[in-house]
């Protein structure tokens, strides 16, 4: 793996992306980090959570999280790419719903709208990052080999918590039955973890990165990040 530490924030100067990674050993975050010129400062999109699509100068977040570069693109690609992440952000806002479910039928339509084909779906901040190359018709991740594991519930129901806390904060973001909806894919969607997603852009050339390819370099990423 192809990664950068907190005291080296930004990618080198032959990088248009990057994926961004941070967190600690009961919750990660994932982002990607975008610049469609080398004069100006990267950003840094990223679902922070339910309707909350940010996309922000990095520099506060510099000591915080780990760069991954994705060395099979070719800087056209990566170019390209960093338009489509500016135009994610600049068409829909931050309406973006959170949401435990991923499926692979697509999220953004051509123009990069969000694609609302009912109102309780959403994405984590990882299936956000998979969403946005596999609908730029670059998918990364073979989806069919993703297998569950004990522990994913247990993340799923402190997600549901915090949903329901953020739901009494600002109950205009949420439909009547979003949480409803999200509690029905507790123990039933797949977790995909972003170590996991990070290290599959980071090593993906052709083929679709597998679940068993992904686990064991996403615990090592975990190990270089002093997290286990």
């Amino acid at each position: 793996m192809q990664s950068q530490f907190p005291h080296q924030p930004y990618p080198n100067i032959s990088s248009y992306i990057a994926i961004a990674i941070t967190g600690d050993n009961n919750q990660r975050h994932i982002g990607v980090l975008f610049r469609k010129d080398k004069n100006n400062p990267p950003k840094l999109l990223h679902l922070a959570f339910h309707s909350r699509l940010q996309c922000d100068e990095p520099i506060e977040y510099a000591s915080k999280f780990f760069w991954l570069h994705c060395p099979s693109l070719s800087e056209d690609e990566q170019l390209q790419l960093a338009v489509w992440f500016e135009t994610i952000f600049a068409v829909n806002g931050s309406n973006i719903p959170y949401g435990l479910a991923y499926s692979s039928s697509g999220y953004f339509d051509q123009n990069g709208k969000f694609i609302q084909t009912n109102e309780n779906i959403g994405l984590t901040c990882a299936t956000f990052v998979m969403a946005l190359f596999e609908d730029f018709d670059l998918p990364i991740i073979d989806t069919e080999s993703w297998m569950s594991r004990d522990d994913d519930k247990k993340w799923q129901k402190k997600i549901i918590e915090c949903m329901e806390k953020d739901m009494k904060k600002y109950p205009h973001l949420y439909s009547n039955t979003h949480i409803e909806t999200q509690i029905s894919n507790i123990g039933v969607a797949v977790r995909f973890r972003p170590e996991e997603v990070a290290v599959s852009a980071n090593i993906f050339e052709d083929g679709l990165i597998t679940f068993q390819q992904a686990e064991p370099l996403g615990k090592k990423l975990l190990e270089q990040m002093g997290i286990i």
